[in-house]
């Protein structure tokens, strides 16, 4: 009854919001989770070099964004390019600036992202894919849940303790580099919250 009850009945009774605020709390309890499953110092730091790779495949999602949203267009006959477009390139640089409904849009956008890369759609890079859809989907849940945190407050809790954890792999990142590839006011936030500068 639990799952029937979480799964199907509360999403129709939260708003667009509430679903997404939810979803993305859960996105990162599971990223969490997996963050905290180690239980050797060999799986630890095997997990930490796991989130490095998936930090360094936000470079590569965010550099082939066009394309993933190229993907959509093909693949989605009713998603409208060209309204689409100028709202993801402010989510990628100041998602403070975008509108309720825009932030709606985009966050729905993000999940028809999300399901190309689970098809493997043609129109996605090679490189992007070269490693699998689950490896781009956990970059992307990354990408996903920084942004959450600027549109979403309620999912900063559970953010900032993803990112506490984040920040031990930035060493072992060979692209990432936090100041450069996320948005300004998320940089802020975790400078704030949790990197303490």
């Amino acid at each position: 009854m639990g799952i029937f009850l979480d799964k199907i009945v509360k999403p129709l009774l939260r708003s667009q919001k509430g679903n997404w605020i939810s979803r993305i709390n859960e996105l990162t309890d599971s990223q969490l989770k997996i963050a905290h499953s180690g239980q050797t110092e060999e799986e630890k730091e095997a997990d930490k070099i796991t989130f490095a790779n998936a930090l360094d495949g936000f470079v590569d999602y965010v550099e082939n964004y066009d394309s993933l949203l190229e993907s959509v267009s093909q693949f989605y006959v009713k998603f409208d390019i060209k309204t689409a477009k100028p709202i993801h390139k402010i989510a990628l640089k100041k998602p403070e600036m975008l509108s309720d409904k825009e932030t709606l849009l985009f966050f729905d956008h993000t999940f028809l992202i999300s399901q190309n890369i689970r098809r493997q759609h043609q129109a996605i890079p090679m490189n992007l894919l070269i490693y699998g859809a689950l490896p781009l989907l956990a970059s992307q849940g990354l990408f996903t849940s920084a942004i959450g945190m600027i549109c979403f407050p309620d999912t900063r809790e559970k953010g900032f303790q993803l990112w506490k954890y984040l920040y031990g792999s930035f060493p072992l990142c060979k692209k990432f580099k936090y100041k450069k590839h996320l948005p300004k006011e998320v940089v802020k936030l975790l400078e704030i919250g949790v990197f303490k500068k």
